[in-house]
């Protein structure tokens, strides 16, 4: 009876994370979003200035949802309905433009997170991961992700590792490894 008991409220669990998944995707989408137009505007910068704590708060808001979004991805139905989420493309984004030496935390998680979620490959031709999609454009997540293999963090490098693994499954990928001579890729590292 206490098996049962588990199981059901492990059930209803999955269930309630299942349905909160399309939120969470949708307020990562708008505080990322968000976020990075706070990176990349100068006016926003020079009339916000003063409002350091305001940007901060943001940024530690983002890590944690990023966190919720990493741990959430280990189970596999979640996992590959928060990859299929247009929204966390934006990770890809925060890599790109957030500097890695003021926001390394931010840097980390969504490297993390990345990995996770970059291990759903679709199961099916409907399915989608957003991720992977963005990873066709592969030359510029390399790019990112070539100077964070060789970083003092090691956290960041075995996450980084892992999205190459991760990604280097697609044929695609694979191809364009072995086409531009994925050592010579690895040999600026």
């Amino acid at each position: 009876m206490t098996a049962d008991i588990s199981n059901f409220h492990e059930t209803e669990f999955k269930i309630q994370i299942k349905n909160a998944i399309p939120d969470l995707g949708a307020i990562f989408g708008i505080y990322a979003q968000s976020y990075l137009e706070s990176l990349n505007d100068a006016d926003y910068e020079a009339v916000n200035r003063n409002d350091a704590s305001g940007e901060k708060e943001v940024e530690e808001l983002l890590i944690k949802l990023i966190r919720l979004a990493a741990n959430v991805a280990i189970d596999p139905e979640s996992g590959f309905a928060l990859s299929a989420m247009i929204e966390l493309e934006l990770l890809i984004d925060l890599l790109e433009n957030a500097e890695i030496t003021e926001h390394e935390e931010l840097i980390l998680n969504a490297i993390g997170a990345l990995a996770n979620l970059s291990y759903y490959t679709p199961r099916t031709y409907s399915e989608k991961n957003c991720i992977l999609i963005r990873a066709e454009e592969m030359t510029k997540l390399f790019k990112d992700l070539i100077p964070l293999l060789v970083h003092d963090n090691t956290e960041i490098v075995a996450e980084s590792a892992r999205i190459f693994g991760n990604i280097s499954r697609m044929q695609m990928v694979a191809s364009y490894l072995a086409s531009h001579r994925g050592s010579d890729i690895f040999e600026n590292v």
